[in-house]
């Protein structure tokens, strides 16, 4: 039988004291990609990325039982531990090392006898000073059955410093190092210039946000035959074995009733070791994210992290998924930002697997607000309500733009009470104003109006408020069922590859 690496131990490349718990705990130093043990020192890997968290193997692919190996030197004890749910450890299996380099396995770990939602991780004793963990890896005991291409997809709009320094990193490591990944830097901006080198292609494309990069790079990956795309946004930091962990589980998948997504979570780039999602619903017309605020240095974290969650979409600062998907189920909506990954996730109606192990780390998304946004939050929002039948009535429709327009203009923000508005305006002429709008004049005709004349005095605001939101609060109202009709009759149209070629202008 052949076997199968899925993941690799991994330290920090940035050696950062703030991120250490996320690879390791205990004593130890990193030098030259090893940890370093003194006589007496305990290292454990009992962590975010060097756990290894089996029960979604057991779950979502062939793996049952599996091979462990830790590369060591010098004189030290290693320890393969099992904790459950509650957080208590045992120990499976001992081996010791006496001087030379040398990698220690640890065979037929049988799965299925493992606590339930568990986690498996090494641990290392130094006996001698000088003593080292040098890497490791864990393996199933299954070969490879599944062809994965991946096309992995970065939309990018003016942020050449990210995306620059994320091109370099993927093409000193991934794509080095396996076969049949490519990359596609998607443009919007048109800074970059047009490249086809190699695994790299760099394509400048019009600048209608976020749904229309990537929905660019998965027509690409149809196009060039991949099988998997992975979608990542330009302004993310990472550890490339996270993409390595990605393709190497689609690769083991077993088949499934409905298509397999795989989801990174998002962790805070100013507080690098707290989670702030990891896969997340969309009820009564609300997002409810899932996983907030888990500080993943502590076991218990973790071990919550891995409950199984038949969450409803992945955001798109990581998710990869078969290229099928929208070859059945269609391309994402042309929603520029904003709410495109979540509609996607209900339209695919896949399984969605998130892994501790596979994260990215992103900016709060509290830096990047701007009121004109609003426009765009509460316009797909109530598209994907109609859509999906989430929150969908006229009275909640009318309600959700009440509120959210009530709420700005108390806060002393009468501005957004326009995007607000607009955003219900628009949506009340169906997928009809989709079809007809050109997304970079839209955009930056919102962009302007964040500086355009409005009511600046709070007292007259209030006054007039009546005024404003009546003509379209109570149209909203009355014509919502018939806009909900036109949106799931005409869905398929605007969703086609045949409408994205000519919204993108591609040729055929």
């Amino acid at each position: 039988m052949g076997s199968t690496i899925l993941s690799h131990m991994i330290f920090d490349r940035l050696n950062k004291n703030e991120t250490r718990s996320l690879y390791f705990r205990g004593g130890g130093s990193v030098e030259s990609q090893q940890i370093l043990l003194q006589s007496g020192e305990t290292v454990s890997f009992d962590t975010y990325y060097n756990g290894f968290f089996y029960s979604k193997y057991l779950t979502y692919t062939q793996v049952r039982s599996m091979t462990a190996m830790i590369e060591v030197s010098g004189t030290c004890r290693v320890e393969l531990m099992v904790t459950d749910p509650k957080n208590n450890s045992t120990m499976l299996e001992a081996q010791e090392n006496s001087g030379p380099p040398n990698s220690l396995t640890f065979r037929n770990i049988d799965l299925s006898k493992l606590p339930a939602e568990g986690m498996l991780y090494f641990r290392v004793t130094g006996i001698s000073d000088r003593s080292a963990v040098c890497g490791g890896h864990w393996a199933a005991d299954v070969p490879a059955e599944q062809a994965v291409t991946l096309a992995l997809v970065i939309c990018t709009y003016l942020r050449e410093e990210y995306v620059k320094q994320n091109i370099r990193l993927l093409q000193q490591t991934i794509l080095a190092e396996m076969k049949g990944v490519e990359l596609f830097v998607i443009d919007n901006g048109r800074t970059l210039g047009h490249e086809e080198k190699g695994r790299l292609h760099i394509l400048p494309n019009r600048n209608y946000g976020g749904s229309g990069g990537f929905t660019r790079g998965i027509m690409e990956a149809s196009k060039r035959g991949f099988t998997h795309v992975l979608l990542m946004d330009d302004d993310i930091r990472f550890e490339p074995e996270t993409i390595y962990r990605t393709i190497q589980l689609f690769k083991v998948a077993k088949p499934q009733k409905r298509p397999l997504m795989i989801g990174g979570a998002m962790l805070v780039e100013d507080r690098p070791t707290m989670q702030f999602e990891s896969g997340a619903f969309f009820e009564n017309g609300r997002l409810r994210p899932v996983g907030q605020n888990l500080d993943l240095t502590k076991v218990e974290s973790l071990l919550e992290n891995n409950k199984e969650q038949h969450v409803q979409y992945n955001a798109w600062w990581y998710c990869c998924f078969p290229v099928s998907i929208a070859e059945q189920a269609g391309l994402p909506l042309p929603f520029f930002i904003k709410s495109d990954d979540v509609e996607y996730g209900l339209r695919a109606k896949a399984d969605i697997l998130l892994l501790n192990g596979i994260g990215v780390w992103h900016a709060d998304f509290s830096t990047k607000y701007s009121p004109h946004l609003e426009y765009y939050i509460k316009r797909n929002e109530l598209v994907v309500s109609a859509l999906h039948k989430e929150g969908d009535s006229g009275g909640k429709a009318a309600w959700k733009i009440l509120r959210a327009s009530s709420k700005a203009l108390l806060q002393g923000e009468p501005s957004t009470v326009r995007f607000l508005l607009r955003a219900a305006k628009d949506f009340m002429e169906g997928p009809a104003f989709f079809e007809g709008t050109d997304e970079e004049i839209l955009n930056r005709e919102l962009v302007a109006m964040k500086t355009a004349p409005f009511i600046r005095s709070r007292l007259l605001a209030i006054l007039a408020y009546p005024f404003l939101v009546a003509p379209v609060i109570i149209p909203l109202f009355l014509r919502y069922k018939a806009t909900q009709r036109l949106y799931l009759e005409q869905v398929d149209k605007i969703t086609s590859f045949a409408f994205w070629r000519e919204h993108l202008g591609m040729p055929e």
